[in-house]
């Protein structure tokens, strides 16, 4: 009992030191067998050197790119055998996996695992560790360490020279910065001097059935260990002595490893997954299941850990699949106030930050926060007759509130109460989309009921509506004074002008050609007096406040198929555009931009209308579908994104994928040649940054075709071009704004000349060849003539002469029909067509019958020779070992070979006579995969 308590008291204190920590938050994404795992037993994990996931399974190996699996099958051995122990990579991207089985390396090009030297490393592989200084892969194995070169020549190193010592049992491998190699056994810790070659022996103090050692890892002279029963146990390369280590709250360790300087990853099976501090000695962050929680890890039954090089956390489970923690370096804040407030998760519709008070608008009802009071008070649809909150204002010590439906309310910030609008209840339904105060002191107020002007002084409200002005009958949207006063009244039928001067408002002053009849949502003004206006279709107009000089904005490809919900100018000069599919910023003029997503910081590619501010600071502010976001300007001059690479994961022509040869040149060339009409083709690609692929917008171009990038929404990552003429084309793919990620493939698609070319010029040789042969033909007809007459006369005389061979051979029809039913029966059972030197005279032996009377029956009877008779047996049995699955294991000669033909060119001609078909077409049809390259063996 009091060993419970003592742990229990001690899970308490991690939880604690966890859930005060300021440690970087996870979200972690689940994949199961619905998203395409091949099982759900993940049992070990490696992130190779271009950035693809490798994942061991209890069946097969995986590779994932952030959206989809790929599946390397094991195609021989024990089902129960098969799950990945290790996984590690060497020289040139070549990986090698363990399983019980043996060793297997991967052939990336046909998709497939081959066994490595099965006759020697002929035992089940527990331990992989590549040396990248010797360039040697160490291997432990049930009776211990193999060596294998670049060259795959292995050396065998037995710990112990008795092969059933449980010291040969290798559990796990890794190195010093001495010369020795640092091994778990089953019976403790070992060394191995690669220059003296000599082995060191430390047993463990623990009992034979705790033993057992998972996985070890070192950090300086500490190695650390998990073990089955006894937790995490060290061992001091300097002493030589064993120690206990932090307890994890399980004693059964199933993964360890580190980063190599002071924090070691923790595995268990049944409390999750813990850091350890390694000069402090102590759990800093621990990962569990927890029954209702958000964002964590989905079972604590942990099979595989990896901590990636970068900072990417993935756990694999015991029945549970894979969860892995989505990339994100923050760079944008997402507001919070703890332990009082958090916008995240909030859709934040509209905001407004004044000093130490925020007031944020969401489609949930209205938050208050100040910061200096420590005073959170949310308003809700008693209070606002609405939810959904669109606008806001400070006016004259209140905070104006417009709503979807519920029409205006103001909140005094002294007494934290809401009271409507006008004592009179104006402006308590409808819709009211926004506000802006003029130099006047006016406040102008945007409703689905037309355009007001409000003054509190006096109380007066001036509503403006078709009927006693030119304004637009219908919604308004935005009323934007600028620096010089006028004002810009956006409604749905286009813009109107309020003439300071005048005080009216003018529908009929815009020169011809302006966009004054797009819907307009935003408009903002830049520092140079430039104002630009994000129309409800997408596109941004600029133009000068005296509408002399006005425009679209010359945008490249990427602002197309986008909705621009704000435009934002910070103290850089640097210009912001909001919009439905992601956040921009860049200079004027300048083609250099950056985009934002989630990996920055950003939960969601949604940004909203006309919610975008600048304060004192320079901090810039907006409101995001998932929280209020905020960034310090500042940060972007020396900025430098991370550039995980674009990736082409495959590409396919008119409907279907590419051979071989051409998959090779896809990935070792980064060229495709392609046939005129192999002119359809389409694009999979993946930026290999492993965060919510919901999120990553992706521009490209096919260079050639395309004039301007192209952009696609966010989490769509394949690209469709059809009728494609002849030329030479560049497709070029990137994550929006990073050109460091870029990947490019070559495709050339070939000129119908230059086969019709060839046709042409065979097509004049064989008129040619035709004219000057026209008094040849007609000699050869009158030949044939002549020698038809002849033939038919040598043909009787061939018939009469069958005849009188078989004249005085008596047999009957029943007596034929009972030596074919012994032929077919022995035919069928013994096989004697396999041997390529059977006669007709040893058939005939092997029957009790004379090979005389066995011709008469081929010939006469069964109307067909002795030959194509064998022949046609030997193509059945082709047909029948080619369906056999381990076929594959043969080239076509040595199947023909078994089936008794004695030459490639006999196989060739008969089954062709046979059957209509070559062999190779025949294997096509019944997607059978059979090497054809003489007499070599498949591996």
């Amino acid at each position: 009992m009091t060993k419970f308590l003592s742990r229990y008291f001690l899970l308490c204190i991690i939880c604690a030191l966890t859930t005060f920590s300021k440690a970087q938050s996870y979200t972690f994404r689940p994949l199961t067998m619905d998203n395409g795992l091949s099982n759900f037993v993940v049992t070990s994990l490696y992130k190779d050197s271009v950035g693809f996931m490798w994942i061991g399974t209890y069946n097969s190996l995986d590779r994932f790119d952030g959206v989809e699996f790929r599946h390397y099958h094991f195609t021989t051995g024990d089902v129960n055998k098969k799950w990945v122990r290790f996984i590690t990579e060497t020289l040139s991207g070549r990986l090698y996996v363990a399983n019980a089985i043996g060793l297997w390396k991967v052939n990336k090009t046909n998709g497939g695992l081959e066994q490595v030297l099965p006759k020697t490393i002929d035992c089940g592989v527990t331990a992989l560790k590549w040396n990248s200084q010797d360039r040697n892969l160490y291997i432990g194995t049930e009776k211990g360490l193999f060596v294998l070169d670049l060259a795959e020549n292995v050396r065998f190193i037995p710990i112990d020279n008795s092969l059933l010592s449980p010291s040969n049992y290798i559990t796990g491998i890794t190195f010093d910065d001495n010369n020795l190699i640092w091994m778990t056994t089953k019976q403790g810790v070992c060394s191995y001097d690669k220059v003296t070659r000599k082995i060191n022996l430390y047993p463990n103090n623990l009992k034979a059935e705790q033993s057992f050692l998972s996985s070890i890892t070192r950090i300086g002279h500490t190695l650390y260990m998990g073990t089955s029963k006894t937790g995490i146990m060290c061992f001091d390369t300097d002493k030589k002595t064993y120690s206990k280590s932090v307890d994890v709250g399980s004693d059964i360790i199933t993964y360890i490893s580190s980063d190599g300087k002071n924090t070691v990853y923790v595995g268990t099976d049944g409390n999750g997954v813990h850091f350890i501090s390694h000069s402090e000695q102590r759990v800093i962050r621990s990962f569990r299941y927890e029954p209702g929680q958000k964002n964590g890890i989905r079972s604590n039954s942990i099979y595989s850990l990896l901590v990636d090089r970068d900072g990417i956390i993935w756990v694999g489970f015991y029945q549970a699949g894979l969860d892995y923690s989505l990339y994100q370096k923050p760079i944008f804040d997402t507001y919070s106030f703890p332990p009082y407030f958090d916008s995240y998760g909030l859709p934040v519709r509209t905001f407004l930050v004044r000093d130490n008070e925020k007031l944020i608008g969401t489609r949930e009802g209205l938050y208050f926060v100040n910061e200096h009071s420590k005073v959170v008070k949310s308003f809700k649809k008693d209070q606002l007759r609405s939810n959904l909150v669109l606008s806001l204002c400070y006016y004259k010590g209140e905070y104006y509130i417009g709503t979807y439906g519920g029409g205006v309310s103001v909140l005094n910030p002294q007494t934290m109460t809401i009271r409507s609008f006008r004592p009179d209840f104006t402006l308590t339904k409808g819709h009211c989309f926004h506000f802006e105060e003029d130099k006047a002191g006016n406040l102008w107020i945007a409703t689905s009921g037309g355009l007001y002007r409000y003054r509190k002084e006096t109380n007066e409200l001036l509503a403006f509506t078709n009927s006693n002005s030119q304004l637009y009958a219908g919604n308004v949207f935005y009323v934007f004074f600028d620096s010089s006063q006028k004002g810009w009244i956006a409604t749905e039928n286009g813009l109107c002008i309020y003439d300071p001067q005048t005080k009216s408002i003018k529908s009929n002053v815009f020169p011809g050609g302006f966009f004054n009849k797009e819907i307009i949502k935003v408009i903002h003004e830049d520092s140079n007096h430039k104002l630009y206006f994000c129309a409800d279709k997408g596109n941004i107009f600029v133009s000068d406040m005296n509408m002399r000089n006005f425009s679209s904005l010359k945008l490249t490809g990427r602002f197309k198929e986008r909705v621009f919900l704000s435009v934002l100018e910070d103290r850089n000069h640097n210009y912001w555009f909001g919009s439905d599919n992601g956040l921009i910023s860049m200079k004027e003029g300048n083609d250099t931009y950056h985009s934002f997503g989630f990996a920055d910081g950003i939960p969601d590619n949604v940004f909203s209308t006309d919610a975008a501010f600048m304060d004192k600071e320079g901090k810039l502010w907006f409101g995001n579908a998932k929280g209020l976001l905020s960034i310090d300007s500042k940060k972007l001059k020396d900025l430098k994104k991370p550039s995980f690479p674009v990736v082409i994961t495959d590409f396919q022509v008119n409907g279907g994928g590419l051979n071989e040869n051409d998959a090779l040149s896809l990935v070792t060339e980064k060229k495709i040649k392609l046939s005129y009409n192999e002119n359809n083709f389409k694009f999979k690609f993946v930026s290999l940054q492993y965060t919510n692929p919901a999120t990553v917008v992706y521009e490209y171009k096919l260079e050639g075709y395309d004039k301007e990038w192209q952009v696609l929404p966010g989490g769509q990552n394949e690209v469709q071009y059809n009728d494609i003429p002849a030329g030479n084309y560049v497709f070029i793919v990137r994550t929006e704004g990073n050109e460091a990620s870029t990947a490019k493939l070559e495709i050339k698609v070939n000129s119908f000349f230059s086969y019709g070319f060839w046709i042409i010029l065979i097509v004049i040789l064989s008129v040619i060849y035709l004219f000057t042969s026209k008094l040849m033909i007609l000699y050869r007809k009158l030949k044939e003539k002549i020698s038809t007459l002849s033939s038919q006369n040598k043909d009787n005389e061939a018939a009469n002469k069958q005849d009188e061979k078989y004249k005085n051979l008596k047999i009957t029809e029943a007596e034929c029909k009972a030596v074919c039913d012994k032929l077919y029966k022995y035919i069928e059972t013994e096989k004697p067509f396999t041997n390529p030197d059977i006669k007709i005279v040893d058939l005939a032996q092997a029957l009790n019958c004379s090979s005389h009377t066995l011709s008469f029956i081929f010939n006469q009877y069964l109307t067909k020779n002795y030959y194509d008779f064998i022949n046609e047996y030997r193509v059945k049995e082709f047909q029948r070992l080619v369906a056999d699955v381990d076929s594959s294991r043969y080239t076509l000669s040595a199947l023909a070979e078994q089936c008794g033909f004695s030459s490639r060119a006999s196989f060739f001609r008969s089954f062709k006579k046979l059957t209509g078909i070559t062999p190779n077409e025949y294997i096509k049809n019944i997607g059978r995969n059979i090497l054809d390259k003489g007499d070599e063996i498949a591996k």
